[in-house]
């Protein structure tokens, strides 16, 4: 409903183009590396947000890559991750965990 959409916080542009980007990165995630360059920018955006489910987002895709992707990654890829572990919504802190547990 209406009322119900006015609570929610509007994207900002970077917020549009990073969950735009990383739709189109899903699309053909077995060929792309989501732990460095524009990849984990489009990521961080989200982490880095004040808008719960775009944290959230950010923690599933996290987890979900790790459990494909489990090389060694570098201390910028491990930051926005362990950024998610201090969230206070459980289910974001639930998704960094489980990349972490993947990639350790």
């Amino acid at each position: 409903d209406s009322a119900h959409r006015e609570d929610e916080p509007l994207l900002g542009d970077k917020e549009r183009q990073a969950v735009n980007m990383l739709v189109e990165l899903f699309e053909r995630r077995s060929t792309v590396s989501f732990y460095e360059g524009e990849p984990l920018k489009a990521l961080s955006t989200l982490v880095y947000s004040d808008i719960y489910h775009l944290q959230l987002s950010a923690a599933t895709a996290f987890s979900e890559i790790s459990e494909i992707d489990t090389r060694p990654v570098s201390r910028e890829a491990l930051e926005p991750i362990l950024y998610l572990l201090q969230s206070p919504h459980i289910d974001v802190q639930h998704g960094a965990s489980a990349a972490l547990g993947n990639l350790a």
